[in-house]
C-alpha cells in the first residue's frame, strides 16, 4: 500500500511539474520567445534554378515584434531591401504566421531560435532572415 501511494504521489508531481504545451511551446502574449527586436543579416534571391543561398548583408535594418501584435521597421518592412529610409509598421498573427502592412502583399515569416525569417512574394524563393539582438542595444 505504501509504494501504491508513493508511485501516486511521485505521478501527481511529475504532471505538476510538466509544462502545458498550449500556454509555453506558442509564441504570442506573455510569452517573449517571438517578440523582440530583430536585425537584417542575410537575404536568398533565388536565380530561377533553385540554386539560391542566404546570403550576408551590411545593414541596420531592423524589425521590432510586439506582444500587442504590432510590427514596426525602421526600413520598409514589404521589401528585402536593407535601406532604412522608408519606416514602416503594421501588424503581425501567430494564427497564420503572417505580418499585414497597408499598400503590401501579406507576408509570412518562420520563426526558429533567435532567427525571424520573412518570405516575401517573388516567383522565385526569396527570402530575409533577421537575427534577434537584445533589446539593451537599441537607440
Amino acid at each position: 500500500m505504501k509504494k501504491l501511494t508513493f508511485l501516486l504521489v511521485l505521478a501527481g508531481m511529475v504532471g505538476a511539474c510538466s509544462k502545458n504545451d498550449n500556454e509555453t511551446d506558442k509564441p504570442g502574449p506573455g510569452n517573449t520567445s517571438l517578440e523582440g527586436q530583430y536585425q537584417l543579416v542575410e537575404i536568398l534571391a533565388d536565380p530561377g534554378d533553385g540554386s539560391g543561398t542566404f546570403e550576408p548583408v551590411n545593414s541596420t535594418k531592423m524589425v521590432m515584434l510586439y506582444a500587442d501584435g504590432t510590427v514596426k521597421s525602421n526600413g520598409d518592412i514589404c521589401t528585402m531591401v536593407g535601406a532604412t529610409d522608408s519606416a514602416t509598421q503594421g501588424t503581425y498573427s501567430l494564427t497564420d504566421s503572417s505580418i499585414t502592412v497597408t499598400n503590401c502583399s501579406k507576408l509570412f515569416f518562420e520563426q526558429n531560435s533567435s532567427q525571424l525569417i520573412i518570405n516575401y512574394p517573388c516567383i522565385e524563393a526569396c527570402r530575409a532572415k533577421y537575427k534577434k539582438i537584445p533589446l539593451a542595444t537599441v537607440n
